[in-house]
């Protein structure tokens, strides 16, 4: 049987394969299995995997990766890149890839109790790197406590103050997962109270969404509800959206896509901070030089905690694959839960791993160690199968 061979320049097809390799039946075979013409010693492997949320950060997830490669020949060579796409962890993953160090910065989340909270700071550039989760987060909030028509943006407000007025020229807004639906109503608030220049600092806000600031697929309808609005009160949250952008001067702006990303962030960015919006996988992946790490790479293994088809939606290991992709390096997946494989193989993967065996609870699946130690064997198995002689 023929078919069209996902591998690098240097790969030498063998044709399909028809025995499991790996020894848990729950990981996925791909159709066609390729011996590198070169050891697997003299391989490069790039890893770029989003975080696996509430278990290991981008930069962990490559380290047990690496441990399991490296066991089955430790002369192989590992490149690391920390990414994320604009959501929880950008701040982590970005700030010390270049070379910047934490700020510590008193706050409030989304209803308003003082939190402390952290952003990136790299001195040399005068750049800040900001997420929104750090402060008006959904994960801040409890479930039972979530409140979509209170929550605020005001303690995104102070950290951008609390930059600016430390120096900050540029500022990296990462927009992903808020509380709020508050078209940064808050933010501007905590700005204003502060008597903040914000005029002449390069903002960019991180969005890997496309949503208009209201309406059927705006802010309120598609993320409210998991935000913890019942129907009355999303119509009353779009409601207040869409006068906030007839209001504004520029209501044309609410359409733009990504203006109803994190609440109307994307909408407060553009219209009142003269900011602008860029594609956040895209943003990190720039700053980060990837396509020179590419250079002379085998393979690529990106990922992240759950995929899906809102991977497809240019989340991270989608930018990463597109990337890989413009250079003929195969790129595989791994992810602690696979759903819509063929829609993710389909986009191109080489393969699609879930590191979980068949069964687990998610309780022990969230579990650091537990989730070191399924990195370690997937790295190790996978090195093990590229090891194999025909």
């Amino acid at each position: 049987m023929e078919g069209v061979c996902r591998c690098s320049p240097r790969a030498l097809c063998l044709g399909e394969v028809k025995n499991n390799i790996f020894t848990d039946k729950n990981l996925r075979i791909s159709e066609f299995f390729c011996i590198f013409a070169a050891n697997f010693r003299d391989m490069t492997f790039l890893i770029a995997s989003d975080s696996f949320k509430g278990s290991c950060s981008s930069l962990e997830v490559a380290h047990y990766l690496q441990r399991g490669l490296q066991s089955v020949d430790s002369a192989v060579q590992v490149r690391v890149a920390a990414i994320a796409d604009g959501g929880e962890g950008t701040v982590q993953a970005l700030t010390p890839a270049l070379g910047g160090e934490m700020v510590r910065c008193a706050a409030h989340d989304a209803l308003m109790r003082g939190i402390d909270s952290e952003y990136g700071w790299v001195d040399r550039e005068q750049l800040a790197i900001v997420e929104v989760a750090q402060t008006a987060g959904l994960t801040r909030i409890a479930p039972e406590e979530r409140d979509a028509v209170a929550a605020t943006s005001y303690g995104l407000g102070e950290q951008l103050a609390h930059a600016i007025q430390r120096g900050a020229r540029r500022i990296l807004l990462g927009l992903g997962g808020s509380a709020t639906t508050d078209a940064g109503r808050g933010m501007m608030q905590a700005l204003e109270q502060r008597g903040v220049d914000y005029r002449g600092v390069d903002i960019t806000a991180l969005c890997d969404v496309n949503n208009p600031l209201y309406g059927p697929q705006g802010a309120a309808y598609i993320y409210a509800p998991q935000k913890g609005a019942n129907h009355e009160q999303v119509l009353e949250l779009d409601a207040r959206l869409r006068a906030i952008a007839q209001g504004s001067g520029h209501p044309e702006r609410a359409l733009i896509p990504g203006a109803g990303a994190a609440g109307g962030l994307g909408f407060a960015v553009i219209n009142d901070l003269g900011g602008a919006l860029r594609p956040g996988i895209d943003s990190v992946l720039d700053l980060q030089h990837f396509d020179e790490l590419l250079q002379g790479v085998d393979w690529v293994i990106t990922g992240e905690g759950k995929m899906d088809a809102q991977t497809l939606m240019n989340k991270a290991p989608i930018g990463v694959l597109r990337r890989a992709q413009r250079r003929g390096i195969p790129c595989m997946a791994i992810a602690g839960k696979v759903e819509n494989r063929d829609e993710l193989l389909a986009a191109g993967f080489a393969d699609i791993v879930g590191i979980n065996p068949e069964g687990t609870p998610l309780a022990l699946a969230m579990t650091p160690d537990f989730a070191h130690a399924q990195l370690i064997r997937v790295g190790q198995e996978t090195g093990q199968r590229l090891c194999l002689q025909h």
